[in-house]
């Protein structure tokens, strides 16, 4: 009983449930906002009641309270929208896209790269292994926007080091043909 009514608490918060289960980060920073929205609308109300003019309350805590009743409302009548972990399939095609690498068939593995990709953009991994098959199919410009689009996603400072090499793999490559 207590578990569900945290649960239905928490969800009145938006941005902070899908934060919290799966690490988003745009849902992160929707309740960061969020909470810097209610800290101010509360202290607007009840501290500051002077500095602000009441128009601006008013507002700023109807727009709060809105979000915050719409999201939880929203979230108890249709419940959280729960995505299927893609990660045991991805690990397997990664697997079979590996493989087909070693054997010299680069559009498998690039069709199983892609089919990665198009589940979880984010999967450094899988965009790595296919900035290699580009290289290795003489699409250097391709390969070369793959890895510097791979250098802007999350967790990608854990893969620097591998990113550049390929990275100056490509550009040497490049400057050779």
């Amino acid at each position: 009983m207590i578990q569900f009514a945290t649960r239905s608490l928490f969800s009145f918060w938006p941005g902070a449930c899908k934060s919290w289960a799966r690490g988003d980060s745009t849902s992160l920073s929707m309740a960061i906002g969020f909470s810097w929205a209610a800290s101010l609308a509360f202290t607007t109300t009840y501290i500051w009641t002077e500095w602000f003019p009441a128009w601006f309350v008013i507002c700023l805590s109807s727009c709060v309270l809105a979000s915050s009743f719409y999201c939880g409302i929203r979230t108890l009548l249709f419940g959280e929208t729960i995505i299927k972990d893609s990660r045991p399939l991805r690990d397997q095609r990664l697997q079979q896209a590996q493989a087909a690498y070693l054997r010299g068939d680069y559009f498998e593995s690039e069709r199983l790269l892609a089919s990665n990709l198009d589940l979880q953009p984010g999967d450094i991994e899988s965009g790595l292994l296919l900035a290699s098959v580009l290289r290795r199919t003489q699409r250097f410009d391709e390969a070369i926007d793959r890895l510097n689009l791979l250098r802007k996603r999350d967790f990608a400072i854990h893969w620097e080091s591998e990113l550049m090499v390929e990275k100056e793999k490509c550009l040497k490559r490049k400057g050779h043909s």
